[in-house]
């Protein structure tokens, strides 16, 4: 269900071999079904297993790019971003990607808008993660933020706060 978290396994492939898939290619989550948006205000992320060197089927992120894709959603929707003719051509100024290593019961936090992707797994064993979208029972201020700054919907400490 989109309220649960979802475990994902990423099985050994032959080295050199790509596993090639939606998952395999650059996405950002928040569609379900035929291009229904389901927006969310933090990916979580949960290693299950080791995946502490690089191929070993890591959660690969785009560094900084909810900067460059926020605008581009807000003008053009999410489906729109996530499909050709714009998807390929998005893709070659998203950076380089960079692998997460982790190892079992680390956490990680996720904008909403972060370009990601499943890595190649050319270990011997399978990854295992378990992702949550986390979303404010606010559903107007989730909607709103999905096409307003990058941070509506996230609230932070001001400045200058004190612990």
């Amino acid at each position: 269900s989109r309220d649960s978290g979802h475990v994902v396994i990423r099985p050994p492939q032959p080295v050199g071999e790509r596993f090639e898939g939606s998952a395999e290619e650059w996405h950002m989550d928040g569609l379900v079904g035929a291009g229904e948006e389901y927006p969310f205000s933090l990916l979580v992320g949960v290693a299950l297993s080791d995946w502490s060197a690089p191929n070993t089927g890591n959660f690969t992120v785009y560094p900084r790019s909810h900067h460059y894709l926020h605008p581009l959603m807000s003008k053009f929707g999410l489906h729109a971003i996530m499909t050709p003719p714009l998807k390929p051509e998005i893709g070659k100024h998203l950076g380089p990607p960079v692998e997460l290593c982790c190892r079992a019961g680390d956490v990680f936090f996720v904008h909403p808008k972060v370009a990601h992707l499943g890595g190649q797994n050319w270990s011997q064993t399978s990854r295992y993660a378990v992702f949550f979208r986390i979303r404010s029972c606010d559903l107007a201020r989730v909607r709103s933020a999905w096409s307003g700054t990058c941070w509506d919907d996230l609230e932070g400490v001001p400045l200058g706060a004190s612990e």
